[in-house]
């Protein structure tokens, strides 16, 4: 963690049309959420700091640049909470649809569909309490969204 006024500057991706920057040591010389800790073809996730709102490229990109440990999301975080981003596209990922994802994992935007590293799997508990990661696991997979009936094409 930085001492207070010797944080690490980010260099932070900007967002757009609304969207948040994500933050990170290295973005701007790797690009798409890749930083200087984490920067294969594969890591493009950010992550939503539960403790400042802000998207992270990892943990050790918060911890540099904040005055302020990382703090996982609690237990009783609703799983639809959208605490990820992809780095690519920047669609962002529900909790329950992340850690039930795809294996190997990918962005579910299905006009990007980036690889994801799946070695962060590793690194969940520094994101996400024990215990929510067990409640996503037991949800199950993310519900798909209802299909409207097509109206009848005429000939």
């Amino acid at each position: 963690m930085a001492s207070a006024g010797a944080a690490w500057r980010s260099d932070p991706l900007p967002g757009s049309d609304g969207e948040p920057a994500i933050e990170g040591i290295g973005l701007t010389r790797f690009a798409a959420s890749r930083c200087a800790h984490w920067h294969s073809e594969l890591d493009v996730l950010a992550l939503q700091s539960p403790c400042c709102g802000k998207f992270y490229a990892c943990a050790s990109c918060h911890d540099e640049c904040e005055d302020h440990p990382l703090q996982p999301w609690p237990a009783d975080t609703p799983l639809d909470t959208e605490a990820q981003m992809c780095g690519v596209c920047r669609e962002r990922i529900s909790i329950l649809a992340y850690i039930n994802g795809p294996d190997p994992p990918a962005c579910p935007n299905p006009r990007c569909r980036a690889p994801m590293n799946p070695g962060c799997k590793l690194h969940w508990p520094l994101y996400f309490s024990r215990e929510l990661i067990a409640k996503a696991q037991a949800a199950g997979s993310p519900k798909p969204p209802p299909q409207t009936a097509a109206s009848p094409r005429k000939l």
